[in-house]
Parts: C-alpha cells; sequence; structure tokens
C-alpha cells in the first residue's frame, strides 16, 4: 500500500495499528502465500503425481491465501469509505478497489470449482486402485 493511502486511513485505525505497517505486511504475507502454493502445485505437477491428497491440501491454502487477500481489500475499501476523513478515496481508488475485490471473489470460486473437480479425481483414482489390488 502506499504511504498516502496508511496516511488516509491512519484517524481511523485503532492506535498504533498502521504504525508498524502491519496491513501491508499483512497483505505481502497473502500474495507469498498464494505464489508458494501455485509454485508448490507446478512442481507437483512436474513429478506427476498431481492426483493426490497433498494436491488438495495446497490448493485448499490457495483459496484460503486469495480469501485473506479479497478480506483485506474489502477492509481496506469500509475503512476508505466509511470514514468522513478519508473522503472514499476518490474514484480511481474506490473502482481499483472494487476491481480488485471483484477478481478476487472470481478467483475464489474458480479455484474452489477446480478443487472440488480435482478432489473427484483423487478420490475416483483411490477407487479404482484400492478395485485393482487383490
Amino acid at each position: 500500500m502506499p504511504c498516502a493511502l496508511l496516511r488516509a486511513i491512519q484517524p481511523l485505525a485503532p492506535r498504533g495499528w498502521l504504525c508498524d505497517r502491519r496491513p501491508t505486511i499483512l497483505s505481502i504475507a497473502f500474495v507469498e502465500a498464494a505464489l508458494l502454493c501455485i509454485w508448490r502445485l507446478f512442481s507437483i505437477a512436474r513429478r506427476g503425481t498431481f492426483l493426490t491428497t497433498l494436491t488438495v491440501r495446497w490448493v485448499n491454502a490457495l483459496i484460503l491465501s486469495l480469501a485473506g487477500g479479497t478480506g483485506m481489500l474489502a477492509a481496506i475499501s469500509a475503512v476508505l469509505s466509511s470514514g468522513p476523513q478519508t473522503g472514499g478515496g476518490g474514484p480511481a481508488v474506490g473502482l481499483g478497489l472494487m476491481a480488485g475485490m471483484s477478481l478476487g471473489v472470481a478467483l475464489v470460486l474458480g479455484v474452489t470449482a477446480w478443487r472440488h473437480r480435482v478432489l473427484q479425481v483423487v478420490r475416483e483414482t483411490a477407487k479404482q486402485q484400492r478395485s485393482i489390488q487383490p
């Protein structure tokens, strides 16, 4: 987050909350967690062991990190739009935050649907392997 945005929401936040840049660190942590999950999923796919429960765990972590990042955008939007001191942050800031939240919700829904399909395939594969073994 730019420093101007932090200064704009400073009067609305609890005392000392924004002084140490916690929202920025938390936002960066969500982005890094999502990138880590994507990297691990690519590593699993490269090894050829994509249809395992490990894949489902990393997809779950990806969903949580995307939802957390979207929640951070929603919290920033709420703080900016509710405070009379900030004036809503202007139309560009508001539209950018709304676009980011919309993209975040779309990503969460898309990855959740993909997770459902991966989970189905993992269960079918496990069921087939059990029926083959004597």
